[in-house]
């Protein structure tokens, strides 16, 4: 499938996006100490760092990408790989800053602020590439709510990963149980757009689902665990259940402007 590394861009970007959100949300009311915030930030780094090479990838010859500045403004995917290399230097930045402790911390949180908003930024924008109106399928709200909730939905799960006991595994649950109940509607309108699914596409929606709500479960039971090592490693395999649930998901979604209409 030559859309895998697109599958890998849009969904670690998304993660990694809606992690450091939370992160920074959660660490200016003081609701995780700096080393949770440090941990989750370099988390973050790692899954945008990998979005990055996947996106390149996809290019061919990484020097494409400097022809995204030349669409800044126009083009939606120049924006969409501008904001991802900006998301991604800022919370460069705000690691390194919190590691070697050279920074003033003032200026450490002004990175996190901005990465918190290029974070948002790219989960807005990242959607609006796929508006096509050439692939009826794409083409439409449900585009851009699954991916805003993949970041919701990841973002939650690492949280929660990171800072047992929070309430980060409440927007995860929340954002789940929106998508299963948009599901329906969004099928609705792909059959009546004539699409014909084929049996390995189902097969990759299907396991999407059935890893998100595994994932879920076991989201919650680690949220209502008495804190321990066996507490996060089960809070740490339900994020990854959940992570690999969108990207089988995402994969099904590429596969739809394959499809004959």
């Amino acid at each position: 499938m030559k859309e895998l590394p697109l599958v890998f861009f849009t969904v670690l970007a998304q993660a990694s996006a809606g992690a450091f959100i939370l992160m920074q949300i959660c660490s200016s009311m003081k609701k995780i100490n700096q080393n949770q915030a440090n941990k989750i930030a370099l988390i973050s780094l790692v899954m945008v760092i990998i979005a990055g090479i996947s996106a390149l990838t996809h290019l061919g010859q990484p020097l494409r990408a400097i022809n995204a500045l030349f669409g800044m403004g126009r083009s939606p995917m120049s924006n969409e790989i501008i904001t991802c290399g900006l998301f991604g230097g800022l919370v460069f930045l705000y690691v390194v800053g919190n590691l070697k402790r050279t920074i003033p911390e003032a200026t450490v949180n002004i990175f996190g602020y901005l990465g918190a908003i290029a974070g948002l930024a790219l989960i807005i924008l990242i959607p609006s590439v796929y508006q096509l109106e050439t692939i009826p399928a794409w083409n439409t709200s449900f585009t851009s709510l699954q991916m805003v909730l993949t970041a919701v939905i990841c973002g939650g799960a690492i949280m929660t990963a990171n800072n047992i006991g929070g309430k980060a595994w409440l927007l995860t649950a929340v954002a789940t149980v929106v998508l299963f109940a948009l599901t329906p509607g969004y099928f609705s309108f792909l059959s009546q757009a004539n699409v014909q699914f084929h049996q390995q596409d189902m097969l990759f929606w299907g396991a999407k689902y059935a890893l998100l709500a595994l994932g879920l479960v076991l989201l919650i039971a680690a949220a209502f665990m008495a804190k321990g090592a066996q507490n996060a490693r089960l809070a740490a395999l339900a994020s990854v259940l959940i992570v690999v649930g969108e990207i089988a998901g995402r994969i099904g979604f590429y596969d739809l402007w394959a499809i004959g209409m």
